[in-house]
């Protein structure tokens, strides 16, 4: 049979592991929010230049988008036909 001080202190225990777990979930959704945030900021970017070039104001090809972005020359591709697609 467990004393009250032994169930205390495990009532401390699950106590300590809950605020853990808040700060671990909390600290996560930042990470995930901000990494978000970058993400829609790359893709704003990377929209703005493929319009440029369409609109015959800026000489770039696909891989020095890509390369100023820091994305692959894959993702451009992908957006831009899914502005096409978007268009239709």
């Amino acid at each position: 049979m467990d004393s009250i001080a032994d169930f205390f202190s495990k009532d401390q225990q699950i106590s300590d592991w809950k605020v853990k777990y808040d700060i671990q979930l909390r600290l996560k959704n930042k990470a995930i929010a901000s990494r978000d945030k970058e993400k829609e900021s790359k893709v704003r970017t990377v929209t703005v230049l493929i319009n440029l070039q369409k609109s015959g104001r800026c000489d770039l090809t696909n891989q020095e988008i890509a390369d100023m972005c820091f994305v692959s020359k894959r993702n451009v591709l992908n957006l831009r036909s899914a502005m096409r697609r978007a268009n239709k």
